[in-house]
């Protein structure tokens, strides 16, 4: 196959589907261990589905996946073909004060 994009996450249909499938107590397992791998996973680290995951889990691989980033993990992507999840430094947010030179907070100085 050349791209997994078609396994995508496009709606939340998707785990009810597999809980009936796999059963709720599977599901949960399957989805804490992906977590469990994503969680391992060292900045700049690389995860191939092509090598890493079997053929008839690789759509709900992908599923849980795009989930993981959805719930805040936006230091995980997929590379462009869904065959790769990468993992780059997570960004944070820094605070720069502003120091007032003069006159009332608030004031632009307009020299």
């Amino acid at each position: 196959m050349d791209s997994y994009a078609a396994y995508r996450l496009t709606d939340w249909d998707w785990i009810s589907r597999y809980k009936d499938k796999m059963g709720a107590d599977q599901f949960r397992d399957y989805v804490n261990s992906v977590y469990s791998e994503l969680m391992k996973m060292k900045v700049g680290g690389v995860f191939s589905l092509d090598s890493e995951v079997r053929e008839e889990n690789k759509e709900l691989f992908i599923k849980i996946v795009c989930m993981f980033i959805q719930e805040g993990n936006s230091d995980y992507d997929f590379s462009s073909d869904y065959k790769k999840v990468r993992r780059h430094e997570k960004a944070t947010l820094v605070r720069k004060s502003r120091k007032v030179t003069e006159g009332e907070p608030g004031e632009k100085n307009l020299e």
